[in-house]
């Protein structure tokens, strides 16, 4: 996911240069918070309902359907950027 948000290309003044936009230099304890944000971003785009869990318990985001609020979707999100150590792309 973070590939599709970062592997961008630059606008400057003239125009597109082509350069991929590098990920910014995030301390660790962010990355977790950016996942969770973006994968809530993406269930609201498809039409769920999230919360973000309070208490890591190791359930980070919880969504449902309106149609169907009896079924719950309990997610434990991981963020890696690419070429990171363990992420994609390395």
């Amino acid at each position: 996911m973070a590939d599709k948000i970062f592997n961008r290309t630059k606008t400057t003044a003239a125009g597109t240069d082509g350069a991929p936009v590098t990920p910014p230099r995030v301390r660790p304890a962010y990355v977790g918070g950016m996942g969770e944000h973006v994968a809530m971003a993406e269930l609201l785009g498809r039409g769920f309902n999230v919360a973000r869990a309070v208490i890591d318990e190791g359930i980070d985001v919880i969504a449902f359907k309106p149609s169907n609020p009896q079924k719950l979707f309990r997610l434990q999100v991981k963020l890696a950027f690419p070429g990171s150590v363990g992420g994609a792309n390395t």
